[in-house]
């Protein structure tokens, strides 16, 4: 936190579809809220409000909501989250900006069209397998070339791991 103490305050956005329970959404909530604990400016932009899980970020962190109806189908909402996050973040600039799951992907696409001055270093994370055993080869090269569209404008891209080693290691 010291060497932050010179600069001006980072802001950092954080866009989910909404707050219905799911892994990579509880892993951007932790996030936004130890991200919020350090003293950073939180904003998390969702599609929708409505979820189980909004009540677990910190009173402090800002929420905006697209308010996309629940009329609109779910495989919709996160093109319709993206575009609305976008204006959002045009509007309201942020450095750096979390994009969690392989669902959330077409976000990152929408804000890296964000003019130079207002587009924030984009983060996005590998929530699930990119192999799958069982998918054929033609249904795995699609998902290849879609997550390499997908991904190409992210700066930086991370992934959780499970594979915890069973003791640890000697330090």
């Amino acid at each position: 936190m010291e060497r932050f103490a010179s600069q001006k305050l980072l802001k950092i956005g954080v866009v989910l579809r909404d707050f219905r329970l799911g892994g990579s959404e509880r892993v951007a909530i932790g996030l936004a809220n130890y991200w919020s604990g350090l003293g950073f400016l939180v904003t998390v932009f969702v599609g929708r409000s409505e979820g189980e899980m909004r009540d677990l970020l910190r009173p402090e962190i800002a929420v905006h909501s697209a308010s996309v109806p629940t009329t609109v189908p779910d495989r919709l909402l996160g093109k319709k989250t993206a575009w609305a996050a976008r204006r959002h973040f045009r509007a309201n600039p942020v450095q750096a900006c979390y994009v969690p799951g392989n669902g959330h992907w077409p976000i990152t696409r929408r804000l890296a069209q964000l003019p130079r001055r207002v587009r924030p270093t984009l983060v996005s994370q590998v929530s699930s397998p990119i192999f799958r055993q069982g998918r054929s080869p033609l249904s795995q090269w699609l998902y290849n070339v879609r997550m390499r569209f997908l991904l190409r404008a992210s700066d930086h891209v991370v992934a959780v791991s499970m594979n915890w080693p069973k003791t640890p290691a000697p330090c």
